[in-house]
């Protein structure tokens, strides 16, 4: 099916793995271009790798808790591609175990990364879309 993405460029975070790396294939399949993000280097490379390599994905190293990402990510997107048309914002949890034995930093770490990294991005990426 063809949903008319072709050459759009999209940004997705946790993307390596999982949610994030099986969306940045089925936009890949459908002619899409995309910027992958992951904490893990070389989970993050070998992913833009075998979407197709710099023509279709490039791969940035980062992390949400950092506050920086969001914008990173966009140029990224833009300095490489030449656009930015949407985004998904893929990220884990905290850690398993139970609310007791996860500690406080552990919680503040989580709440850095899942709420106010997402929030960060999704305001980025919006103020460009607008713009």
């Amino acid at each position: 099916m063809d949903l008319g993405l072709t050459d759009r460029v999209y940004v997705l975070t946790g993307a390596s793995r999982g949610l994030g790396f099986a969306t940045a294939q089925c936009l890949v399949a459908d002619g899409a271009r995309v910027v992958l993000s992951a904490r893990d280097a070389d989970a993050v490379a070998a992913a833009a790798q075998r979407l197709g390599g710099p023509e279709r994905a490039v791969g940035l190293t980062a992390d949400l808790a950092d506050a920086q990402t969001p914008e990173r990510l966009v140029a990224v997107a833009r300095e490489h591609f030449g656009r930015l048309d949407g985004a998904l914002v893929s990220v884990g949890g905290p850690p398993p175990g139970s609310a007791a034995s996860v500690t406080d930093e552990q919680w503040r770490r989580s709440f850095e990364t899942v709420f106010l990294g997402t929030v960060r991005m999704v305001r980025t990426v919006a103020e460009h879309l607008a713009g």
